[in-house]
């Protein structure tokens, strides 16, 4: 009775178990392509290799249950695989797989074909290499997938098992699938991690420049008798184009300098250090500072080939006769303030240096008398701009020469310095900043 009543019944019950069947597999299916976008988005975020790897370990056992991983990434120069990430080895397994060449165990046969590779029983294959679990149990399967991105081997991940037969279909696919999104973003990780090293160098020639511009600047003003020289450098970059130089020539006479490359940055500092180079060498063995500018220019038209150029202001100043000699290669002329109220500017000389070979130029003189204030500057005094986009001029740089031209040196350098920072008003420095000021002392003046 219970057989006819339930026999016409079997053909649904076997349909509803199949539908539950495959609902369950449908369900688990979704689950875990949702689970592997996860894992997918959070590996993306880690740019930091060491970081991503140990965060691989930690997600792939939301989607697989492993006892051992291995992740090895590959070394192309030296042709190995190395351990990156180990969990669940003993140390001595992991002291015999640390570094494999291709072809060297399941793994390193799974690099050097590209494929996956599926062990269901590790004692009866001769390419594995003998592993076991941190607690000592033996492993009996194991599966090997390359990470590959792009056609190129970037490592291989390998997951062991203590049980024979461990790694179903599905599970070899999901390892597989894991492996692709690691590939994606391991590369992502190595590509960061090569930008890094390569800022890294950049800051570490960046910081080498730095100093050794600096030891090409003066590290103080000289003590002159009867002068009074102060001084004030401020770069736009970490490194400048704008040069300061004090060079003691015969007894009794000083060489003085000001001048600036075009443009900023390293270029424009190699420049400088160049320039630095030649016109020291002209300086001595000229007494004339046309002569200076005249071979100096020959020189840096050779050697910077018209990339950039350089405006250059170069004097010499005789400490017994209080006499200035100078000679001007296109730069700002500087301003010598009399102490009787009248102002000149110095811009004799000639067209600026690297541009044109055989460049001529001209000397002046002038004796210089007690009181008189010379300030030498770069245009990135007088073009510092303020929010408004307004220039500070060289108005209002006259002004403060003339409001501090009893003052100190020290303390003119101060100001000026002091008001350009006062009317930039927080906006940026666009160009580098260097000026001088040289002071004649009052007679009987220490």
């Amino acid at each position: 009775h219970h057989l006819r009543l339930l026999t016409p019944l079997a053909p649904q019950i076997a349909l509803a178990i199949e539908n539950a069947s495959l609902y369950e597999v449908a369900s688990r299916d979704a689950l875990t392509k949702q689970v592997m976008s996860g894992i997918g988005r959070e590996m993306t975020h880690i740019l930091e290799l060491d970081e991503l790897l140990n965060r691989i370990a930690v997600l792939m056992r939301r989607v697989i249950v492993y006892e051992i991983l291995g992740i090895f990434l590959y070394d192309a120069e030296a042709e190995l695989l190395e351990l990156k990430v180990a969990v669940g080895y003993d140390e001595e397994t992991i002291g015999r797989i640390r570094r494999l060449r291709l072809g060297q165990g399941l793994l390193g046969h799974a690099a050097l074909e590209r494929a996956t590779i599926v062990t269901a029983d590790l004692a009866r294959d001769p390419r594995a290499i003998p592993a076991r679990t941190v607690d000592g149990r033996d492993t009996r399967s194991e599966v090997a997938v390359p990470i590959i991105f792009r056609d190129r081997l970037l490592g291989v991940v390998v997951v062991e098992s203590s049980d024979a037969h461990y790694f179903t279909p599905e599970r070899i696919q999901i390892l597989e699938a894991l492996a692709s999104q690691m590939a994606v973003s391991i590369n992502n990780a190595q590509l960061f991690q090569q930008v890094l090293q390569k800022e890294q160098k950049l800051e570490a020639d960046f910081a080498l420049a730095r100093d050794l511009q600096s030891s090409m600047l003066p590290v103080a003003v000289p003590e002159l008798e009867g002068f009074e020289v102060a001084s004030a450098y401020r770069p736009a970059e970490s490194l400048g184009g704008d040069y300061i130089d004090y060079i003691w020539l015969d007894k009794g006479v000083l060489g003085l300098a000001i001048g600036d490359v075009s443009g900023k940055g390293v270029a424009a500092a190699m420049t400088m250090a160049a320039a630095r180079s030649a016109l020291r060498f002209a300086a001595r063995i000229n007494t004339s500072p046309s002569q200076v500018l005249y071979h100096t220019n020959r020189r840096l038209y050779r050697d910077v080939k018209k990339r950039m150029f350089i405006t250059l202001f170069y004097a010499t100043l005789d400490l017994g006769s209080r006499t200035l000699r100078w000679s001007n290669a296109g730069h700002h002329p500087p301003l010598l303030l009399r102490a009787d109220g009248t102002r000149e500017e110095l811009e004799k000389g000639g067209t600026v240096l690297a541009l044109f070979d055989k460049s001529r130029y001209e000397s002046e003189q002038t004796e210089l008398r007690p009181g008189d204030l010379l300030c030498c500057y770069t245009d990135g005094v007088i073009e510092a701009r303020n929010p408004q986009d307004e220039e500070f001029g060289k108005a209002r740089l006259e002004e403060i020469l003339h409001k501090k031209a009893g003052s100190p040196a020290k303390e003119v350098v101060r100001v000026v310095m002091a008001e350009l920072k006062r009317f930039a008003r927080g906006a940026g420095q666009h160009d580098d900043i260097a000026l001088f000021v040289l002071r004649t002392r009052e007679n009987g003046a220490t």
